[in-house]
């Protein structure tokens, strides 16, 4: 067969060999039937073709705004036109915009329906990622939390969705249907993507839940998700437990709450209870009821550290024996006191004065009918000195005869008479007081106040009434200290007062009680010790903290695993004990020794939370920290559930799980009581598990299903919304 030879339209010579006598047209089938295949094309349009595509995706939402913006234009611009016959040019699309720019940087346009088939998936796939990194972006910000999950929630499955509806897309493109036709299986593939996607995610999920209690990290995790579902509050869980822990005044040194406790967790609290109680086994139960004793055990030995060694015999002798020491010195000093008002002797007091004040209230309270003067009275009258008149007789140098005078003794006494007249009628008045003899006390007292008055208006020595004063001061204070107080208070001297045998009438293990029976008592008997008063304080501190220790156990108990019991340290009677002698502790307790009594207080008052809260209704809460139930929200009920396929393989999965569960409940009973083991867990948690935690627990079962169906449908709402169209086809070979 002879050679022809052709030229092809872009300009390329080539030899055919075709059958003798062919036409033209017949060269060209002939040689178009045996010319090899088309070469594939080269690599640089394929890159080119997908950098068109990623411009087209990137601006398909913002050139939603741009072509919403340029839509007045034009329609003003097509009236104006339509009534003048001008020719205003239109806005470009930013479809167009865009691929004139990529037609201005040499990117070649998709020329066949392959091409155009991946440019349609390549721009909607791109197209969903603005709003993806804005999703991002609002997440790590902390701002619109809603937004933010329908932006950038289920990447995988809106990329899927992405490329499958813009498949469908192209495919009705290529097939000729119209702008409709095109939405429509742009929506119907992107369903069918969406679904494939969670399917697949769903049992990747499923397949790593299977695995996870085999490894010791996917246990914590296990146990991290349960805090998280069992939480109030799962969101900031982890904030709280923080916070807990470095609230370290609010407990005893060395003190561990649980993580309920710790975080100010209801929820929590609620499970600790029924763990405690054996909802999950026995191990985990073993857990908590070893960290309640300890506690408890704490308590104990922080009311044992206020306390001494000492029995009440011995403080009471201490305290005695510094009071009575205490008394003997005032004595003396009040003694010294008076003793320096007239050290010579040389002063006189009247007792005119005295004498006329007990003839006076001897007529007033004691008069005819009265029975008469009491004895006292009438002994203190007939002793006082009385004025005498004598004559005597004086020799006269000028007379042979001596003559005679009148000399007049005046009625006076020293001072020490005046004193004892002083002691003595204290002694009548109390006396009377005491025994309700009240005209005798008031008798008694208003002759009190003459000899004092008689003591303060003698003239003679400098500074003699200034020093009876001071002396009598001294000796009223030496009666408030060791007698009865301006309060009323008279426990000193019943403390020192003695039996007729000179042994002491109150029992010495009874006196630090009595030193505290009222705050009055205790602060009679701290003044009157003096610079000894810390000592006594050292003492009835012990005494007081005895009686605490006496008081604030209740009769409720608690055991350890090991099987040792103790009855708990009550908060209510601990607070009932404190509330009674608020007084006393406020005057006993300063600085440390305060600051320990406050810390057990708090300490009792974080452990009374967990107390005060019931445990969780039911197995509803509980449910969570097993492994079967992680099992069977992963796989959703395939397996660990009720299903028909779940019914005969839950045998040998409580076969193949037994050890992964027991090992995964003691890790959940060891989070539920150490907080820094629980903090550490939840650092490691991821923030998506915190999310599906807080969905889980705001909503029912069907409330999360109908939410993240929203969800779905708002993210393929948006990405139909900003879907770019596929390419249109040019006229003309591609480039």
């Amino acid at each position: 067969m002879p050679d022809y030879e052709i030229t092809s339209p872009d300009g390329r010579r080539f030899v055919v060999t075709a059958p003798e006598g062919a036409t033209q047209d017949q060269v060209l089938a002939y040689a178009q039937q045996n010319m090899p295949a088309t070469q594939a094309p080269p690599a640089s349009r394929g890159l080119g073709l997908g950098v068109r595509d990623v411009m087209q995706g990137l601006a398909a939402a913002p050139g939603m705004l741009y072509d919403a913006a340029a839509a007045p234009v034009n329609l003003a611009a097509r009236g104006i036109n339509a009534l003048t016959g001008a020719n205003i040019p239109y806005a470009r699309s930013a479809t167009e915009n865009v691929d004139l720019m990529a037609d201005a940087a040499g990117l070649p346009r998709p020329a066949n329906p392959t091409e155009r088939m991946l440019s349609t998936v390549n721009r909607s796939v791109g197209s969903i990622l603005p709003t993806l990194g804005a999703g991002a972006a609002l997440q790590a910000a902390g701002q619109a939390p809603e937004l933010a999950t329908m932006l950038a929630g289920n990447p995988v499955t809106q990329m899927v969705a992405a490329a499958t509806g813009g498949a469908a897309q192209g495919a009705a493109a290529e097939a000729g249907a119209g702008g409709v036709g095109q939405a429509l299986a742009n929506a119907a593939g992107g369903i069918a993507g969406m679904g494939l996607a969670q399917g697949l995610a769903g049992a990747a999920r499923g397949g790593a839940a299977m695995v996870q209690p085999f490894s010791q990290s996917g246990r914590e995790a296990i146990a991290a998700d349960a805090l998280l579902r069992s939480s109030s509050d799962p969101r900031n869980l982890l904030a709280r437990v923080r916070e807990g822990l470095a609230a370290t005044d609010q407990r005893l040194p060395g003190a561990v709450p649980s993580t309920g406790t710790a975080a100010r967790d209801p929820g929590l609290l609620r499970v600790e209870n029924s763990v405690a109680s054996g909802a999950i086994g026995p191990a985990a139960q073993n857990t908590l009821r070893d960290a309640t004793f300890a506690r408890d055990a704490l308590r104990h030995q922080a009311i044992r550290d206020l306390q001494d060694a000492s029995t009440p015999g011995q403080r009471g002798e201490a305290i005695r024996r510094i009071l009575a020491d205490r008394d003997s010195e005032v004595s003396e000093l009040v003694r010294r006191a008076y003793a320096s008002v007239d050290p010579e002797g040389a002063a006189r007091f009247p007792t005119e004065g005295i004498r006329s004040t007990v003839d006076d209230v001897i007529a007033r309270y004691f008069g005819p009918g009265s029975g008469g003067p009491p004895a006292e009275l009438s002994a203190i009258r007939n002793e006082l000195p009385v004025a005498q008149t004598m004559r005597r007789e004086v020799s006269d140098p000028l007379s042979v005869r001596p003559r005679m005078e009148t000399v007049t003794t005046p009625s006076e006494v020293d001072w020490r008479y005046l004193q004892n007249l002083r002691s003595r009628l204290g002694e009548v008045a109390g006396r009377a007081s005491a025994a309700g003899e009240n005209r005798l006390a008031a008798a008694a007292g208003q002759t009190w106040d003459e000899v004092e008055r008689a003591a303060q208006s003698v003239p003679g020595a400098e500074g003699l009434a200034q020093r009876w004063q001071d002396a009598a001061a001294m000796r009223r204070d030496q009666g408030r200290l060791f007698g009865r107080n301006d309060e009323g208070a008279s426990v000193v001297g019943q403390i020192l007062r003695n039996d007729r045998f000179g042994a002491p009438q109150m029992p010495i293990d009874a006196v630090p009680g009595a030193a505290l029976g009222s705050p009055a008592q205790l602060r009679q008997t701290l003044e009157a010790a003096g610079e000894q008063a810390p000592i006594i304080r050292e003492q009835l501190r012990g005494q007081l903290a005895e009686q605490l220790a006496s008081r604030a156990t209740g009769n409720a108990a608690v055991a350890n695993s090991v099987g040792a019991t103790q009855n708990t340290v009550s908060l209510g009677r601990v607070q009932d004990f404190l509330r009674s002698n608020r007084e006393i502790i406020d005057t006993l307790y300063t600085g440390p020794e305060r600051d320990r009594l406050n810390r057990l207080v708090a300490d009792l008052t974080e452990g009374s939370m967990q107390a005060n809260t019931g445990a969780t209704r039911g197995s509803q809460t509980v449910q969570n920290l097993t492994v079967g139930n992680m099992l069977n929200r992963a796989t959703s009920g395939l397996v660990g559930g009720e299903s028909l396929f779940s019914s005969w393989t839950n045998k040998a999965l409580r076969l193949v799980y037994a050890l992964p569960e027991d090992w995964t409940r003691e890790l959940i009973g060891r989070a539920l009581v150490e907080p820094r083991f629980a903090q550490m867990l939840l650092e490691r948690a991821s923030p998506e598990a915190v999310r599906r935690a807080a969905g889980y627990l705001e909503n029912t079962l069907q409330q999360r299903l109908t939410d993240a169906m929203e969800r779905l449908t708002a993210q393929e709402n948006l990405r139909l919304t900003i879907a770019p169209g596929p390419p249109q086809q040019q006229p003309g070979p591609g480039r």
